[in-house]
């Protein structure tokens, strides 16, 4: 006989307007943790993914963003908004990082450890009167970008618990699901072909239909 596993319940994320992400990020002092906040908002980074960037991981001529081993232990690329390389450039020119962008004060080369800025995100928030984890900045990144209609052309999320979160939070189901297959399509284009030729989501364009049947 075999005993149906349960279902796990995920809550509904968090999500900032643009207002309070914009108030979080200004009331942070320090430098550091100010330009990690940066990173995960305008990139969608996770909070492990923007501690452990390192200054060979920009790809400035294309606004890239280069993510080592990320979840399930697969790199991708994240999109890097000219405002966010801005910022990246004035830190860099301030403290001069060899390896990783963010380093730890503790332990030499080494990056700043992912506690801390979950730590101090909280206390901003709670500073402000939001609630916020730094995954928050993350489902804020992708629920803005939804909001305004901007064409994602790459950014690998996975893609289901996303799919869902999207629904918990109330969006189109049907918008939601087409979109991000769409992305997955690209994503996969893109890691496989190693180049920005998309050619290749024509042939895995049938995809999107067969998803939703």
């Amino acid at each position: 006989m075999k005993i149906p596993s349960f279902k796990q319940d995920y809550p509904v994320p968090n999500i900032l307007s643009r207002e309070q992400v914009l108030s979080l990020i200004k009331e942070i002092k320090d430098p550091m943790y100010k330009m990690i906040a940066i990173l995960m908002y305008s990139a969608g980074l996770r909070v492990s993914e923007a501690v452990r960037l390192r200054v060979s991981d920009v790809r400035r001529s294309n606004l890239q963003l280069y993510i080592h081993n990320s979840k399930c232990g697969k790199s991708r690329y994240a999109i890097l908004s000219k405002n966010a390389l801005a910022c990246l450039e004035k830190y860099y020119r301030m403290y001069k990082p060899k390896n990783y962008f963010f380093e730890s004060p503790a332990l030499q080369d080494f990056h700043i450890a992912v506690e801390n800025v979950q730590k101090h995100i909280k206390l901003v928030a709670m500073k402000i009167g939001v609630e916020c984890t730094p995954h928050t900045l993350r489902h804020c990144f992708a629920t803005h970008l939804l909001e305004s209609g901007a064409n994602i052309l790459y950014t690998q999320w996975n893609g289901e618990r996303f799919i869902n979160c999207a629904e918990r939070i109330g969006s189109n189901c049907q918008f939601i699901r087409r979109f991000f297959c769409f992305i997955c399509i690209i994503s996969y284009s893109f890691h496989v072909l190693g180049t920005q030729n998309l050619e290749g989501v024509r042939i895995h364009s049938k995809c999107i239909n067969r998803h939703q049947n």
